[in-house]
């Protein structure tokens, strides 16, 4: 028999890019390389840390992205939680060029070499990015390097075959829009969701 596996997922708290996008200058946002989160954005990890908690939610695994602002939300989530942290950069955004996609292959999809993200998140597993062809450069960022369309499937196969039955999944609002059916998430929105 399947184990029943039950899923949270949360887009990350608001990054430096995300402002800036909102503000009218997206092609200052999308230049910024593996933005980190704002201020407001720690904030909303806090809030979203109390309603965890207030609503008695426990997870026996976090995944998250290696993208910056996604690893500072769950530092900030579930520091201290002692639920193992599996990094993966399955659910990143698509950090290659794509014909007639103008955000695909900027700066801000783009993540920071390993061996820095290992040194500042050291109580996260990045054996899964470790892996050939899961986070490679062309120059400038690291990235997966296949488009998130490409990807949906292989990390919904990924996520049924850890060994967890209550995961919750850190991540970006354009591959979540693709993998939870259409579903557009604010900052550290929580849903929880089949998959």
């Amino acid at each position: 028999a399947e184990r029943e596996q039950v899923f949270f997922f949360a887009r990350h708290g608001e990054a430096e890019h995300n402002v800036l996008i909102a503000s009218g200058q997206k092609a200052e946002g999308r230049a910024l390389l593996d933005p980190n989160l704002t201020e407001a954005g720690k904030l909303q990890a806090q809030s979203l840390k109390k309603d965890i908690e207030e609503r008695g939610l426990q997870f026996d695994a976090i995944v998250t992205s290696p993208m910056q602002r996604a690893l500072e939300t769950t530092e900030i989530v579930f520091q201290g939680a002692g639920a193992p942290i599996l990094v993966t950069s399955l659910h990143t955004e698509t950090g290659i060029v794509v014909e007639g996609d103008e955000i695909s292959g900027q700066n801000c999809q783009k993540g920071s070499p390993l061996d820095d993200l290992k040194a500042r998140f050291p109580s996260c597993d990045f054996t899964k990015v470790e892996e050939a062809d899961q986070w490679t450069t062309a120059g400038e960022g690291y990235f997966h390097p296949m488009t998130a369309d490409d990807r949906t499937e292989a990390f919904r196969e990924w996520l049924k075959s850890i060994p967890y039955s209550r995961v919750f999944v850190v991540g970006h609002s354009g591959f979540f829009r693709r993998f939870l059916g259409g579903i557009k998430m604010e900052n550290c929105q929580l849903v929880e969701c089949e998959i």
